[in-house]
């Protein structure tokens, strides 16, 4: 399986969520900057928004379980999938493939 360069720097991303996600636990005082700054915009979006609502599930997103569905999961998954998409977009339709 070849890998396209659309995936490799998705996969790459993802990879760096996490990372970041785990650098807020490494470094003293960070305060969750890390996965903030690694998910943008989504990770600010997903504040603004939780704050608003007073279920049970907003009580078991504040664990260390929810911030890392969260914020590595979710909102590093949609910018992955994007960075994925333009790619994709950009590189036009793949070369080589006959439609027999």
């Amino acid at each position: 399986m070849k890998w396209e360069r659309g995936t490799i720097f998705a996969v790459s991303y993802w990879a760096l969520t996490f990372a970041a996600f785990l650098a807020n636990y490494l470094i003293r005082n960070s305060e969750g900057y890390p996965s903030l700054l690694a998910t943008f915009p989504w990770s600010l979006i997903l504040l603004a928004v939780l704050p608003l609502d007073s279920s049970r599930l907003t009580h078991i997103l504040g664990t260390d379980l929810g911030n890392f569905l969260m914020f590595p999961v979710l909102c590093g998954g949609l910018n992955a999938l994007l960075i994925y998409a333009l790619f994709r977009a950009f590189e036009g339709p793949r070369e080589g493939k006959s439609k027999t």
